[in-house]
């Protein structure tokens, strides 16, 4: 392969994960306790793997596990690999604990929170700060998140400022059914993502614009 291709792909693909991260919908199965989403994602249409969520409630606590997997082949090589495995436990719409690791193509982040009072302290490998208040991550799955400026990203640790709007309405498919949906736009450093909700704030499908200008995908399996 050419080694300038093959740097290109690999600069439009860390590109898009890192989307994909600040990553952890219309449940696929739901108990009174216990919601599971399952998406595919997708690179310019094409299928790169998928992420899953699992949510847990009891009473005001809440407990979400989030699994990544990702894999881009070129020709018959394995151009890139992503790997994101995340626990939060949340008190009501607040951000309580947080642990991930992630290998973003052989670059591994470890991070962790603790909160004392009011004060949540997040670890990112040897670099610590401290973050007072309610903060959220980007909790896709609770329409709370659509009225933050800032959300703390699973996979770096950081706490980043970010831009809400909504849009007009539009119509989606998702899982062969057309849905009128309500639609955002997320803006953040690096960040330009579209999400859809339906009438009942179920998360339904996101896009993402990256520097390169590539698209990346969630749908709904």
């Amino acid at each position: 392969m050419n080694t300038g291709k093959r740097r290109l792909l690999l600069v439009v693909l860390t590109s898009c994960v890192a989307l994909i991260a600040a990553l952890p919908a219309t449940a696929i199965s739901k108990t009174d306790d216990v919601r599971v989403w399952s998406f595919r994602a997708l690179l310019d249409g094409s299928d790169i793997g998928y992420h899953r969520f699992t949510l847990t409630q009891q009473g005001e606590e809440r407990t979400l596990n989030s699994e990544a997997r990702f894999k881009v082949k070129l020709w018959f090589i394995n151009a890139y690999h992503y790997i994101h495995n995340a626990t939060e436990h949340w008190r009501g719409d607040c951000l309580n604990t947080m642990s991930s690791d992630t290998d973003d193509n052989g670059k591994m982040y470890v991070v962790s929170t603790t909160r004392t009072g009011d004060v949540l302290d997040v670890s990112v490998g040897a670099t610590r700060y401290s973050a007072s208040g309610c903060l959220m991550s980007f909790a896709y799955w609770n329409p709370v998140m659509l009225k933050q400026s800032k959300l703390l990203n699973a996979q770096t640790g950081e706490n980043m400022p970010v831009v809400i709007k909504e849009l007009p309405h539009q119509s989606i498919d998702v899982k062969g059914q057309t849905i009128d949906a309500a639609r955002y736009q997320l803006i953040g450093k690096e960040l330009d993502i579209t999400l859809w909700y339906s009438a009942a704030g179920d998360w339904l499908a996101l896009e993402s614009k990256t520097p390169t200008g590539h698209k990346l995908s969630y749908r709904l399996e």
